[in-house]
């Protein structure tokens, strides 16, 4: 299913229900397609046809350079936040 994640990509468990997909020198317009791709195909799952949703935030340091990885993470956690709010199921940057 995810074998379409970028080669240098480092998936984590960050705390709870939340995950971290860390991918070194991505360009943005990248992590966005990749965190979308992700979403449709947990979308797509559906065990014993039980419909399963992801909330995605997602935060580059492209967006700003010099970022510390504590704002990127800060970012990506406020940006989970908003595609919560937008309705879930979505990718919010």
């Amino acid at each position: 299913m995810f074998d379409r994640l970028p080669e240098n990509a480092l998936p984590v468990r960050f705390g709870g229900e939340e995950f971290a997909l860390l991918v070194p020198r991505c360009a943005t317009r990248d992590a966005h397609r990749c965190a979308e791709q992700m979403r449709k195909d947990i979308e797509a799952l559906r065990p014993g046809d039980i419909p399963i949703t992801v909330s995605i935030g997602l935060s580059t340091n492209q967006q700003s350079p010099g970022m510390t990885l504590t704002q990127l993470i800060g970012n990506a956690d406020r940006a989970l936040y908003a595609a919560k709010a937008q309705g879930r199921n979505q990718v919010c940057a």
